[in-house]
């Protein structure tokens, strides 16, 4: 076996970490843009709502604005849309 140094080590598991994230991210907007429009148009809301609130109480980082992004709901002016 050979030894690696520990800083290293974590490097590259927080590169692993990162990548599964991006992953992650990219599954969960894929989810949004198909099944959870075509279950919202079918009357199937309340059961896709359940199972997005499920899937974020197990993972809260999904849902957590990168600094940028909660930069533009700071601004002076709200946003527009549903959620303000």
């Amino acid at each position: 076996m050979t030894k690696k140094y520990c800083i290293d080590v974590l490097n590259q598991l927080k590169a692993v970490q990162a990548a599964l994230d991006k992953t992650s991210e990219a599954i969960l907007q894929q989810h949004l843009e198909t099944c959870v429009v075509d279950a919202v148009r079918n009357q199937d809301s309340d059961r896709v709502i359940a199972e997005l609130l499920q899937v974020f109480r197990k993972a809260p980082e999904l849902y957590q604005l990168e600094d940028k992004e909660q930069s533009q709901f700071t601004s002076e002016s709200p946003p527009t849309g549903c959620c303000h």
